[in-house]
């Protein structure tokens, strides 16, 4: 159970002791992500400096998500004082599944109450709070922009390239008619294509690229981490403008990318695990919300796909690659 402690001053725990705080996460190669390193570094601000008044008890599913439940039952029986639920909604379900009194802090959960990780985003009750990202908005934004960015110039006709297993997770239906609804009040067709091997994803390119396909969505996976150049250079050979979810593949050599802040939503995820360690109670703890997105264009790559980004679009950006 939680020992909580008290603080003499902010920042500075009055009760020396070391917490420890479970991780459930996706994959162990997301400890290399901005999000994990602010997370880590803004525990350390307030006080909880890893391996000194923190220890992390990581518990890692590699994508494999039917082992998340038992994973999260491991650190409910070592007793850990807190579960940071790194890997979204699955892993938050499945950590709220194993304690009842444990608290959980998740990040960025795209719809915590449709989902019941929370009462209300204002008063969560029981042992759960954390950050929301936004994320179907998010999604139906980059349709929006991307949109924006190639009527004029390019058939409307969209994919939307990823993954087999993100249909397993459960916030891809509703993330997916967020898309689609955009694309339609928009006048474009939007289409979805599962590629699980940048092999894979190559010869769908190719293919999308014979057709002429006006535009692609292509988010992160653990499966491109190493390979972000290769794949920015593949859509623009088969000239396909595309939308990204990171800042990375735009600086490797992509179209744009539109993304909520991970760095913003881990930094208050800390806050609340801080908070919790402190003395605080899950219940009373609002979801914090993102209020920060990052919008980055890259014009060398507008040059190669013979695309002339609008001016208004560009100066929505928050960053402009030349």
């Amino acid at each position: 159970m939680l020992m909580l402690a008290t603080r003499a001053s902010h920042g500075e725990a009055a009760e020396r002791r070391t917490y420890r705080v479970g991780v459930l996460g996706l994959d162990s190669s997301d400890e290399d992500y901005p999000e994990w390193k602010e997370f880590v570094a803004e525990l350390a601000r307030r006080g909880f400096s890893e391996g000194e008044s923190v220890t992390f008890v990581r518990r890692y599913c590699g994508w494999d998500l039917t082992r998340l439940d038992s994973m999260a039952a491991e650190l409910v029986a070592m007793r850990v004082d807190l579960i940071y639920a790194y890997g979204g909604t699955r892993a938050t379900q499945a950590a709220k599944k194993a304690t009842s009194t444990i608290p959980i802090v998740f990040l960025g959960s795209d719809d915590p109450v449709g989902y019941r990780l929370v009462a209300t985003l204002a008063r969560p009750g029981g042992n759960v709070t954390g950050t929301s990202g936004l994320g179907n908005e998010t999604a139906a934004k980059r349709v929006e922009i991307l949109v924006e960015a190639i009527r004029g110039s390019r058939n409307l006709t969209l994919a939307c390239v990823q993954p087999r297993r993100v249909r397993d997770f459960p916030t891809f239906g509703a993330r997916q008619d967020a898309q689609s609804a955009a694309s339609r009040s928009l006048g474009a067709r939007l289409e979805y294509i599962d590629a699980d091997s940048v092999e894979q994803l190559e010869s769908s390119l190719e293919r999308l690229g014979r057709q002429q396909v006006g535009g692609v969505l292509f988010d992160e996976d653990e499966i491109w981490a190493h390979e972000r150049a290769r794949i920015a250079s593949m859509f623009v050979r088969q000239r396909l403008a595309a939308m990204s979810d990171r800042r990375d593949f735009v600086a490797a050599g992509m179209l744009m990318s539109y993304s909520i802040s991970g760095v913003d939503l881990a930094r208050k995820a800390a806050v609340n695990v801080d908070r919790i360690l402190s003395g605080a109670h899950p219940a009373d703890l609002p979801v914090e919300q993102v209020s920060k997105w990052d919008f980055v264009i890259n014009l060398k790559a507008a040059t190669l796909l013979g695309l002339k980004i609008p001016q208004s679009t560009l100066q929505r950006a928050d960053e402009v690659i030349q």
